[in-house]
């Protein structure tokens, strides 16, 4: 299984949506994260939104954590699919 993730702080300036990528200062509130498995080619989509959460340092280490055990968590069944 592969994991490929990636975290911002998203804000709204008006109506316009703002985000900042790893800027010291800025506590990630949203995720996306795509979860592979290599023996079947099988992909999960996974988006977590917190924007309206206003989180302090610590709070955010463990929404980081909490978000990765979510990831590391995912199993892939063997699948065989009967729709034919």
């Amino acid at each position: 299984m592969s994991i490929y993730y990636d975290k911002v702080y998203t804000y709204f300036k008006g109506t316009h949506r703002q985000v900042i990528r790893g800027k010291e200062g800025y506590i990630p509130n949203e995720y996306v994260a795509y979860i592979a498995d290599k023996h079947s080619n099988s992909v999960i989509k996974f988006y977590f939104d917190n924007v309206k959460a206003r989180l302090n340092e610590m709070q955010g280490r463990e929404q980081d954590k909490r978000i990765m055990k979510i990831l590391k968590s995912v199993q892939f069944d063997d699948f065989k699919d009967t729709r034919n």
